[in-house]
């Protein structure tokens, strides 16, 4: 697999913003969806590869995430709702995932090159620091259950987990882990996280 920072222009020095977006990833099945519907006092942006496959499977379409071009689909979603939340300056922004995310995936299964769209939603929201220095990685857990939107073994949501992490590190960002636990626990260790940040 290439890195990610060989497709794109990226300073050695670390990524810095104090923007109010932040990201949380990982890989499938980890909690991210559960986490982020229970947080409280801020503006949620779910998961666009979910809701892609999933309004695929109710038209019956199988597999959608077989399609050439699923990740190309996945980033224009996420470009559309980036849109919407952009002026948003008076609370905190959580995302599910980021179009850094859908690359890392596209270099793990695809053959190159990169669709321009792809490159081009990467490179402009690391130009134009949208997203905070900070991104909150959940840990996997000792299972990844299988669901009809979710195809992936244990084994292989935690090489997605790593392939993730390498590239927010590549281009520069924190990542800070969120250990296995409760949900409630997560979610103290991510306030805890976004109040030394003095957001709150």
């Amino acid at each position: 697999m290439c890195t990610i920072t060989s497709h794109l222009k990226v300073s050695e020095e670390a990524y810095h913003s104090n923007s109010n977006k932040y990201i949380i990833t990982g890989g499938p099945g980890v909690g991210k969806t559960t986490i982020l519907q229970q947080l409280e006092d801020v503006l949620k942006v779910f998961e666009a590869a979910q809701h892609i496959i999933t309004q695929d499977l109710k038209a019956g379409i199988e597999k959608p995430w077989a399609a050439a071009d699923f990740e190309e689909r996945i980033v224009a979603l996420q470009k559309e709702r980036q849109k919407e939340v952009k002026h948003v300056k008076d609370k905190i922004v959580f995302f599910d995932r980021s179009p850094i995310d859908t690359m890392t995936y596209y270099l793990m299964i695809r053959s190159l090159p990169v669709p321009e769209i792809i490159k081009n939603t990467v490179q402009k929201v690391i130009d134009k620091k949208f997203y905070n220095e900070t991104v909150f990685l959940i840990d996997h857990l000792d299972f990844c259950e299988k669901t009809e939107i979710r195809a992936e073994k244990l084994e292989e949501s935690i090489e997605i987990e790593q392939k993730i992490e390498e590239s927010y590190i590549a281009l520069g960002f924190k990542v800070v882990h969120i250990p296995r636990g409760t949900v409630e626990e997560r979610i103290k260790k991510i306030i805890e996280v976004l109040s030394s940040n003095l957001h709150f």
